[in-house]
């Protein structure tokens, strides 16, 4: 029997009777489980596909493989490149002749080159240059961290690259598979499936607004943005600089694709490999810095620039990428953050009147310190137009903006559409709770971002995300509502006009009343099983696709929270606000536990949502896990919990923190020190369901999850105070 080795593509003999079905491949040491393998049964060397005798396949991928042939009238061998035939749809069929098309164009050394493309019986091929070789990613394995060799084959593709921006051709998916080094060390640029042709802005695929094209782990932010159209020569010079970084540092820059977006939206500095590893040389460093700025006008302007730097360091020459100087970083932190740099400001400044007023004669008397919590200076806000589609059209939307200081909607602020959807509409500058609503009484709650520039920065998720469509105006993604049953098999709660939270006694739980909607809530929290099939069979791009655990019934844990927020969107849900959670919880504020008022053990292991558990609601039955399986994420932001003015420190912006609520007793090790997390477990043994941890957004963590909550109606201004989204009492839905 034939396997494919998985790391190499080396195609190996395996003895089924080995009882271990394990085997190891001789090319590159890895353990291979065969068992678990696609078994590769290689077409004969004597099939002939037009002009052409296969000899051995030499790749696999999504697309269909690679194979070496024989071009029987020219006398030479080339690279055959077949799809699949049952993925050939007409536009798939279109991109495939259009690859060949880009690739043809162009003439270099050290780009493989095309000969032709053609179709034989229905099956389409790609003649091409033959490598005798390997990628990239299997060279590297044989020369680890070389970094002589590394800058060598860098030097070399990017002056190739430059000479496809030259003919107008932006590749966009530089990364080691795509690059093949032959025996001699030289490397070949391949694989231009989703090339741009900048001359006529022709695009070789089917993009449209909003898709991300290329590999997450090598793209740029600017294609993450969701528009790749606009992706231009320095988006591939990021690419080559992740590429660098890995072969120098052994590994990438970033675990996870939203790990390198969280980076860059905070405005940090480029990642440096010599931090990981300290070998690197300094000058190695900066180049690979200047590759993998945030900011386009920030890295190298052409590939061919970043060429010579290397060309630079292997002559022992200085380079010209010079070392950030902390002033930029200082600057950027301050661009990214105006709103929390003019708040520190004034933090400053006031302490300083007060102890200049407090050193004059006329105030000698003993003074009582006192705290106030001071809402977050606001970044200039701008207007943009807005356009907004849902699915389907028709439906009426209301605009809440989330306010900085309570982290609600702001009922007295919202904003009416115009028109019905498809619309466009004058919007400030904001973060929004989003209400659609069709004339049939379906509708969805959702948030979106309104930028304060069409061309900041954004995340790939769907509420952090839009499209600049003209210099004021953006496209928001478009809101897709769930039909009436969504809420099948969800805890329906009736809601309480002034619910008490918080726990008499503690400072920062201070009880007060809010008014609670009626809401659904989810049984259990959100399953690896559910997550995945809501998200076309891929787990969070937080956790990577090897993670996965054995049970899938187990909650999902170790994402963000805007993870979980994008998620429980697509299903046609949001996350529970913190008041809902307490509600439930403490089953309508009669008990301290959601079992009851007794202090029980609950193991800190995730297990099955459908295994017994100690840990379910009295008053409403089915309702369990709040207190264990993980920590959960809540819809509310760290916001001052009752009066403002009890609060006496701004770690963060508020709606940059999140609460997280339930938990085997606030057990959140990871995320607190030592001390904190003493008196967290503590409180929280105390005051049960009522306490409240809050942390940055972008916290992630293996012991908390997530589970939806969805309104029972629309939140409409005129029927709900300013104070709330909020909670329930039980009736099941049908």
């Amino acid at each position: 029997m034939q396997i494919d080795c998985p790391s190499c593509r080396n195609v190996l003999e395996v003895d089924d009777t080995n009882q271990s079905g394990v085997t190891v491949c001789p090319a590159c040491g890895s353990h291979v489980p065969y068992l678990e393998s696609t078994v590769a049964f290689h077409r004969p060397a004597t099939q002939i596909i037009g002009q052409f005798r296969l000899l051995e396949r030499v790749g696999e991928g999504q697309f269909g493989s690679v194979w070496k042939a024989q071009d029987e009238q020219l006398k030479r061998v080339v690279a055959l490149k077949l799809p699949r035939r049952d993925d050939l749809d007409h536009e798939s069929e279109r991109m495939f002749v259009r690859e060949a098309q880009a690739a043809a164009q162009l003439d270099h050394p050290n780009i493989v080159h095309v000969y032709e493309v053609g179709k034989e019986d229905g099956q389409l091929y790609i003649a091409s240059q033959y490598i005798n070789g390997s990628t990239l990613k299997e060279y590297a394995c044989h020369h680890a961290r070389d970094a002589v060799k590394a800058v060598a084959i860098l030097e070399t593709v990017a002056e190739a690259i430059h000479a496809a921006h030259s003919a107008g051709i932006i590749h966009r998916d530089l990364k080691p598979a795509n690059i093949l080094v032959d025996r001699a060390g030289t490397p070949f640029v391949t694989d231009f499936g989703i090339a741009k042709q900048n001359a006529t802005q022709q695009t070789y695929t089917g993009t449209e607004s909003g898709a991300i094209m290329g590999t997450p782990a090598y793209m740029s932010s600017e294609q993450a943005m969701g528009d790749s159209r606009k992706a231009d020569a320095r988006s591939d010079i990021f690419s080559l600089g992740v590429i660098l970084f890995e072969l120098i540092a052994g590994r990438r820059p970033f675990e996870t694709f939203f790990q390198q977006l969280i980076h860059y939206n905070d405005g940090l500095p480029s990642p440096s490999p010599k931090a990981i590893a300290s070998e690197v040389d300094p000058r190695l460093d900066r180049i690979c810095r200047k590759a993998l700025e945030g900011r386009p006008a920030d890295r190298y302007q052409t590939a061919l620039d970043l060429a010579k730097d290397l060309a630079r360091f292997r002559s022992g020459q200085p380079v010209e990428a010079l070392p950030v100087r902390r002033h930029e970083l200082v600057l950027r932190w301050v661009q990214r953050n105006l709103a929390l740099t003019v708040a520190s400001v004034l933090c400053v400044v006031s302490l300083g009147a007060a102890a200049f007023s407090l050193q004059s004669p006329e105030n000698e008397q003993p003074a009582v310190a006192t705290h106030s919590f001071q809402p977050p200076a606001t970044a200039p806000v701008t207007e943009l137009t807005v356009e907004l589609e849902t699915e389907p059209p028709g439906a009426q939307v209301w605009f809440y903006p989330i306010s900085e200081l309570t982290g609600e909607p702001d009922l007295q602020a919202s904003v009416a559409s115009e028109a019905r959807t498809p619309l466009k509409q004058r919007l400030q500058s904001g973060y929004y709770l989003v209400v659609a609503v069709l004339d049939d009484g379906r509708f969805h709650e959702v948030y979106r971002t309104v930028p304060r520039n069409a061309s900041d920065t954004f995340y790939y998720l769907r509420h952090k995300r839009w499209l600049k469509t003209g210099a004021d105006s953006v496209e928001l993604p478009t809101i897709t509502i769930p039909d009436h049953n969504v809420v099948n098999g969800m805890i329906r709660f009736e809601g309480s006009e002034d619910f008490v939270v918080g726990f008499a006694g503690e400072p920062t739980l201070t009880e007060h009343s809010v008014p609670i909607r009626p809401f659904f809530l989810a049984r259990h929290e959100v399953t690896w099983e559910q997550y995945m099939a809501g998200n076309e069979g891929k787990p969070p791009g937080s956790i990577g696709p090897n993670r996965r655990p054995s049970d899938l019934t187990i909650p999902i844990t170790g994402l963000f929270c805007d993870e979980a927020i994008h998620w429980a969107e697509k299903a046609g849900f949001r996350l529970p606000t913190e008041s809902e959670y307490e509600f439930a919880a403490t089953n309508a504020g009669t008990t301290l536990f959601p079992w009851g008022n007794a202090r029980v053990e609950l193991t800190d292991k995730l297990t099955s949502v459908t295994a017994e558990t100690r840990d379910r609601c009295i008053s409403f039955p089915g309702l369990t896990g709040l207190f264990s399986n993980g920590a959960e994420f809540t819809g509310s932001y760290g916001v001052p919990y009752g009066s403002p003015a009890e609060v006496t420190v701004i770690r963060r912006r508020p709606l940059d923190e999140v609460i997280i609520r339930g938990g085997p007793y606030g057990g959140l090790t990871s995320e607190l020190g030592p001390m904190e997390h003493s008196l967290v477990r503590e409180r929280w043994n105390r005051c049960g369901a009522r306490n409240r941890v809050n942390l940055p957004r972008d916290t992630l963590s293996s012991r908390i999850g997530f589970r939806c909550a969805r309104s029972v109606s629309p939140l409409q201004p005129q029927k709900v105070s300013a104070n709330s989204i909020a909670s329930g009492i039980l009736t099941e839905s049908q």
